[in-house]
């Protein structure tokens, strides 16, 4: 079976996960971000600041994951491999820094593009 081509899929399924992990743990912050105006409603409230770089973290693992799945379909082989890495490093990053966390999720998807066979795509 070639996983690889599972790679977009499963970022999305992980951006997903982590976008309502963020949302319902973050509620609180949320409702005071809202009742506040929004505007200029964070500053230095670290929960707040927290929920809002997890929430716009995994926006951003949606888009890879929208990538690379647009990748894979597009042109039938693996996404280049300098993304694996980058999963890989951030995913080590992270977990030798909050190690209960959900950098773990990272870990295989980078190894999982790391993995695929066949020569490195060209740019």
């Amino acid at each position: 079976m070639q996983w690889w081509r599972y790679s977009g899929a499963f970022l999305i399924c992980t951006a997903v996960f982590h976008l309502l992990f963020g949302t319902f743990v973050g509620i609180p912050a949320l409702r005071g971000i809202v009742s506040e105006g929004i505007y200029n409603t964070i500053g230095t409230d670290l929960e707040r600041n927290a929920v809002v770089w997890f929430l716009v973290s995994g926006v951003l693992l949606l888009l890879l994951g929208q990538f690379a799945r647009y990748y894979t379909r597009q042109h039938d082989r693996p996404v280049p491999r300098f993304v694996g890495w980058y999963l890989l490093v951030t995913s080590i990053a992270g977990i030798v820094l909050i190690p209960l966390s959900g950098f773990w999720l990272l870990f295989p998807q980078g190894l999982l593009i790391l993995l695929a066979p066949g020569p490195e795509p060209q740019a």
